[in-house]
C-alpha cells in the first residue's frame, strides 16, 4: 500500500473552497474524504496543469458542479494551492 503523504490547504485553497461550499455543500466533503484522501496516497493521479508545470490537477464532481483541485507535492508532502469550479458535461 503506498505511503500517505501529509496534506496541506494554503489559505487560498480553503477561501476557495469556502465559497464553492456554500453553493455546493457537499464539495468538502467530496474533497477532503475523496479527492485530498486519494491524492496524499498517489499524487501522480493528477495531470500536469497548462501554464503550470510544477503543478498537477484532479478533477472531480458532486451533483451540482465540477471542481479541479490544484497540487503540489514532494515526498512528504501534498500542497492544494487552488481549487476551481469548471465546466461539466459532454464536449
Amino acid at each position: 500500500m503506498p505511503s500517505s503523504r501529509e496534506v496541506v490547504e494554503t489559505l487560498r485553497f480553503r477561501r476557495a473552497l469556502e465559497v464553492i461550499q456554500e453553493d455546493d455543500p457537499k464539495a468538502a466533503i467530496a474533497f477532503r474524504e475523496g479527492v485530498a484522501f486519494a491524492i496524499a496516497r498517489n499524487p501522480g493521479l493528477g495531470f500536469t496543469v497548462p501554464g503550470l508545470p510544477e503543478a498537477s490537477g484532479l478533477p472531480f464532481h458532486t451533483e451540482r458542479g465540477s471542481y479541479l483541485a490544484i497540487y503540489v507535492f514532494d515526498a512528504e508532502v501534498v500542497r492544494f494551492i487552488a481549487i476551481r469550479k469548471v465546466p461539466s458535461g459532454p464536449y
